[in-house]
């Protein structure tokens, strides 16, 4: 048996979560109760305490330890050259990603960073916009290999309509 911890942001990532336990209804279960972390250094005065006060037969311990995650994420990056001013293009770009509830987490460097939740998994993108009279838009997604793929392929048609339609 395993228990895992996930620490959910919003309402939309705990109903994704109680999607995915409903999935498995008989091998996945909430706790019931409390569910305490403790530490090692007062486990047994947090032990003596709990069975002194609740019926042994209410109470579940578990030793547990932390297993890193070191799922394989899939990346593809591209560039397109447009040959718009690059107001018009940042403001394109932006449409794109409200569009798919883009959540902005921040800048790094000249990159700006979103997640995007889809269908198929969460992708990270990465975007850095450049130019003056034409410009340059490279977009970087990392996520499940899916996700990627179909995001991408979404982004890029639509990226090449607008770069089209001058």
């Amino acid at each position: 048996m395993y228990l895992i911890e996930v620490k959910y942001r919003n309402d939309n990532e705990r109903k994704r979560l109680d999607y995915i336990v409903s999935k498995w209804p008989n091998k996945i279960s909430k706790p019931e109760g409390y569910l305490l972390q403790v530490n090692d250094d007062i486990y047994s005065d947090v032990i003596s305490e709990i069975v002194n006060k609740f019926p042994i037969d209410v109470i579940s311990i578990y030793k547990i330890s932390k297993i890193d995650l070191n799922e394989e994420k899939y990346s593809e990056s591209r560039t397109f050259k447009l040959q718009r001013e690059l107001k018009e293009v940042k403001s394109f770009m932006s449409y794109l990603i409200s569009k798919r509830k883009g959540i902005f987490l921040g800048n790094s460097g000249e990159m700006e960073i979103y997640d995007i939740y889809t269908r198929k998994g969460i992708v990270r993108l990465y975007m850095n916009i450049k130019g003056d009279s034409s410009t340059s838009v490279f977009i970087s997604l990392t996520g499940g290999q899916e996700a990627v793929r179909k995001l991408l392929e979404e982004l890029t048609e639509e990226i090449k309509i607008f770069g089209d339609s001058k």
